[in-house]
């Protein structure tokens, strides 16, 4: 969150992993969030409008061909057809966050984040 919160040095900036998370286990890009100036407004909409065409036409997108904010991302950095890889505009966030799509995607982080020998009530990060 305090990275997020910070001021950043682009006009628009994700938080997310585009690389396997060896923490938690899952292999599949996440995007958590766009920090977004008001010079960055123009750029973000030109790529949710791309990403969109891309998705309803199947050249972007997973089975749901539903616009997710990785896609914006990947659109933006010209990589629509490779998901991993640096950016400019991500600041990787590698670490134990994931979200949880299903109850079993909670159930699989609290055993690696268990086995690895953390409880619920302790932060990998000291204050």
């Amino acid at each position: 969150m305090r990275s997020i919160l910070s001021p950043q040095s682009t006009p628009f900036r994700f938080f997310g992993r585009n690389v396997d998370n060896e923490f938690t286990g899952r292999t599949n890009p996440e995007m958590y969030a766009l920090v977004l100036e008001p010079a960055g407004i123009p750029r973000i909409r030109q790529a949710v409008s791309e990403a969109r065409y891309l998705c309803r036409t199947g050249k972007m997108g997973g089975e749901e061909a539903r616009l997710a904010l990785l896609d914006v991302h990947l659109v933006i950095t010209g990589r629509f057809a490779v998901q991993y890889g640096g950016s400019e505009y991500l600041t990787q966030v590698h670490d134990w966050t994931e979200d949880f799509d299903f109850p079993w995607c909670f159930d699989d982080w609290t055993a690696r984040r268990k086995a690895a020998g953390y409880s619920q009530e302790q932060s990998q990060y000291p204050e």
